[in-house]
């Protein structure tokens, strides 16, 4: 076990380099994959630099990640059973618990003391960038809540089983006694502990790792799989090299670490992005391009010059405010002796139409291209406006779609399950008997909320007044058509398009118990009616009666 975490994270050298390159060009915050000091920061930061352009077009991607998967200021996600809407149908109740198990699990992690802002934020750029991340994803007993934190990749190292998914994760972690200590009390070997009053500040360092629960008791424990006393799907491992000491062995719903890997190629569980694949060649030569016309620029403002041998000192100086002294021979002028150098300045034009070019290039690279909201201008058609947003939905939808899949999915139900574990939502026995079984079964699906979904839901609840618009217009041709549509489900489908929370409406139970007692009214006043208007008859009847009677006696 300890060989194995050894051996990746060894295996990982021209790696770190390769990312260490790309951070240097794009994220130099994080380029310290391959130096030993781990704040890059000082007086040299960046300085191998000439413009900063890849590292913005860069930020505005992570930027627009979050813009997509996160948006800011409103409920991204929510939690659902498998099929419903579809095979499953869920009364009233079963959705109202949904909605409150969704507004649990958001107020967790919009907890400020879960790290989870700060963690996503650190990700998304690792991701940009790098083309993965890894944020574990745990409970913080001492605050009641989960723990989310960024890490970095330099130090962690993963396999990945055949159906592709992560299944064995390492992080090394380099820290001291007192530290150490602190984190795990009296867990650490009793040679440590020794030396935790007069050496605190000696360097330990100590495994972190996460496997299945099954292969740590076939391969690594002396324990059967029959007799195993962990009955989670995966087991948290805690090891401390300098002793071989195995500080810490638990269960654990997940594996804790949530890794979301953008482009993988055959024959190796680590990712690249997309986007600097693209960008990375030409993130150099814009930087030497940018370099190029930096010194033609500064010869242009102050071009060599060309002076006569003896006439004029080596120590000239350029500056402003400064005195320059030459000899003057008689009948000589001072531009007789000094004359500045011809330069053909023609191709700076040139270099700048490069660097344009390739700035373009670079944002295209980053998809900026297609996931930025489409330019509208005042005078387009409603009819314009709709199809350049049909056709940025379309550009945005393949990606955006598949970060949803491989983040957003990810990452929710890592944080549910470990919910779940500890009963955050309650227990089986208090939820509704008609979702109860399908939380006990893990069949629990999520649907999240971004622009485009915004989009298509707006589209339902159009088409549902385009809908009503026809029915009406051909109802006064043919009346009978106004018995086509499904209105109720119609309607209800619109509302839940738009985001209407379902305890803002009723049941469809007590809608059909409102409309049979309406109907029974309805009947009720029609009968009364009905008798009112017979007894009246009948008061007419018996007048008309007597009149006749009376008539006959006269």
């Amino acid at each position: 076990m300890v060989e194995k975490s050894s051996s990746l994270l060894s295996n990982k050298t021209s790696l770190n380099s390769f990312w260490q390159n790309i951070a240097e060009n794009f994220y130099p915050q994080r380029a310290f994959f391959t130096k030993t000091n781990p704040i890059p920061y000082g007086r040299d930061f960046a300085s191998h630099l000439t413009t900063s352009f890849p590292i913005l077009v860069a930020q505005e991607y992570s930027s627009l990640i979050s813009a997509y998967l996160r948006p800011a200021g409103q409920q991204w996600f929510k939690i659902g059973v498998e099929n419903q809407g579809k095979d499953k149908e869920l009364d009233n109740d079963g959705k109202r618990f949904l909605e409150y198990v969704t507004k649990i699990q958001t107020n967790v992690i919009k907890n400020r003391q879960s790290g989870f802002s700060i963690a996503v934020d650190q990700g998304d750029a690792d991701f940009a960038s790098f083309g993965q991340c890894v944020i574990s994803i745990e409970i913080d007993w001492k605050n009641t809540t989960l723990l989310h934190r960024c890490w970095n990749m330099r130090d962690v190292a993963w396999t990945q089983g055949p159906n592709g998914l992560v299944d064995y994760v390492c992080r090394e972690w380099k820290t001291n006694i007192r530290n150490a200590r602190s984190f795990f009390g009296d867990k650490l070997s009793p040679e440590t502990l020794r030396k935790a009053s007069k050496e605190g500040d000696s360097e330990l360092t100590i495994y972190h790792i996460v496997m299945e629960t099954e292969v740590y008791y076939n391969t690594y424990s002396n324990d059967s799989t029959e007799n195993q006393k962990i009955k989670t799907p995966y087991v948290s491992i805690y090891v401390q090299l300098e002793d071989n000491h195995e500080i810490e062995i638990v269960g654990s719903p997940t594996i804790i670490y949530y890794i979301p890997r953008d482009q993988l190629v055959s024959g190796s569980q680590y990712a690249y992005s997309r986007a600097v694949v693209a960008a990375l060649p030409d993130a150099r030569l814009l930087q030497s391009i940018t370099l190029s016309l930096l010194e033609a620029g500064e010869k242009a403002v102050n071009p060599p010059l060309l002076a006569q041998e003896d006439a004029v000192r080596d120590d000239i100086s350029l500056a402003a405010n400064t005195i320059n002294y030459v000899s003057s021979n008689e009948g000589q002028r001072i531009d007789d002796v000094v004359k500045v150098m011809n330069l053909d300045k023609s191709g700076l034009q040139y270099g700048l139409t490069m660097q344009a070019d390739i700035r373009e290039s670079q944002r295209n690279a980053f998809f900026l291209n297609k996931l930025s909201l489409p330019q509208l201008q005042g005078t387009m058609t409603a009819t314009e406006v709709r199809k350049r947003y049909q056709e940025w939905i379309r550009n945005a939808s393949p990606f955006v779609n598949r970060l949803e899949q491989e983040c957003n999915q990810q990452l929710v139900r890592m944080q549910f399950e470990t919910l779940m574990h500890v009963k955050a939502f309650g227990y089986e026995e208090e939820m509704p008997e008609s979702i109860r079984e399908d939380f006990i079964k893990g069949d629990i699906e999520f649907s999240f909320k971004n622009p485009l979904v915004e989009a298509e839901g707006e589209e339902d609840a159009q088409k549902f007044l385009e809908m009503k618009g026809i029915i009406a217009d051909t109802a006064a041709l043919d009346p009978s058509v106004a018995n086509i549509p499904e209105v109720g489900v119609a309607l209800r489908d619109a509302l839940e398009g738009l985001g209407v929370p379902a305890k803002w409406l009723k049941s469809e139970e007590a809608v059909a118990e409102l409309n049979a007692a309406q109907e029974q009214a309805q009947q009720t006043q029609e009968m009364i009616q009905n008798m009112a208007a017979g007894g009246a008859a009948a008061e007419q009847l018996g007048k008309g009666a007597q009149a006749i009677q009376q008539a006959e006696i006269q």
